[in-house]
């Protein structure tokens, strides 16, 4: 029985030393210190979600004073040095909270920043948003590319400049404008030109329900262009939500969109 222990005992080691050799040229390493790994902290970038996140004014109920907002947006971004590229970063590492009125605010706040800032040319991402940005251009004279959709009144007294959005705009837009060009390569549901002049409409998505209205500029929709007061009648205006004057502007016989 000793025996029989002794050769599997021999047998174990003989098995283990001929590995154990293929390590025998490695030798300890001296310990010696790791750089540790540099943070940059983009201080722009800092600044900008600070001033976002000091940005709380009160809720109005008067969606036509929006200015008030846009007011204390100029406010809190006043003594930041921030170029197109800062403004993209912001967009992209903006974070909502949870208010009714969100989608307001972060297009005011937007468009705050496009209209203070120095370059001509901005690049906004709103895919990431859970609520889509109202008031987007608001008061622009510069290019934009929204890569996303908008929620309702882009490019609200827009003096000009050019703004384009990959995704869909609802509800108006291009109210009270003034100069410049919007193209909206998704769907939009809503009115468009109201009280607008002088400014162009390229809609290049599906276009169910559009309707014109008080327009005098021109609305290109998937390459056709709407005359002016060509006026596609909403649903709704047939039911009488609109007063007869403004059913005046209307006719029955033009290009209709549902």
């Amino acid at each position: 029985m000793s025996e029989r222990r002794e050769l599997k005992t021999r047998a174990n080691v003989a098995s283990i030393l001929p590995v154990a050799s293929l390590f025998s040229r490695y030798k300890p390493e001296k310990e010696q210190l790791v750089r540790k790994p540099m943070v940059v902290v983009d201080e722009v970038l800092t600044q900008l979600l600070e001033a976002w996140a000091n940005f709380n004014p009160p809720f109005i109920s008067d969606p036509n004073d929006f200015c008030m907002y846009y007011d204390v947006a100029c406010k809190l971004l006043k003594g930041i040095n921030y170029s197109a590229r800062d403004i993209e970063k912001f967009s992209i590492a903006l974070t909502q909270r949870n208010r009714f009125y969100e989608g307001m605010l972060t297009g005011v706040f937007l468009s705050a920043l496009v209209n203070e800032g120095e370059g001509m040319e901005y690049r906004i991402y709103t895919e990431n948003l859970e609520k889509s940005p109202w008031y987007m251009g608001l008061m622009n004279k510069k290019k934009i590319t929204i890569f996303g959709s908008v929620g309702g009144e882009c490019g609200n007294s827009m003096y000009g400049g050019e703004i384009e959005i990959t995704g869909s705009a609802h509800y108006s837009i291009a109210h009270t404008t003034f100069g410049g060009k919007i193209t909206v390569h998704g769907e939009f549901t809503g009115e468009v030109g109201i009280n607008a002049s002088h400014a162009t409409l390229v809609l290049n998505g599906d276009p169910a329900r559009i309707w014109c209205y008080h327009y005098s500029g021109e609305v290109y929709v998937n390459g056709v262009l709407i005359p002016v007061r060509s006026i596609p009648v909403p649903t709704h205006a047939r039911k009488g939500m609109y007063s007869k004057k403004d059913q005046s502007f209307m006719k029955e016989d033009r290009l209709i969109y549902y």
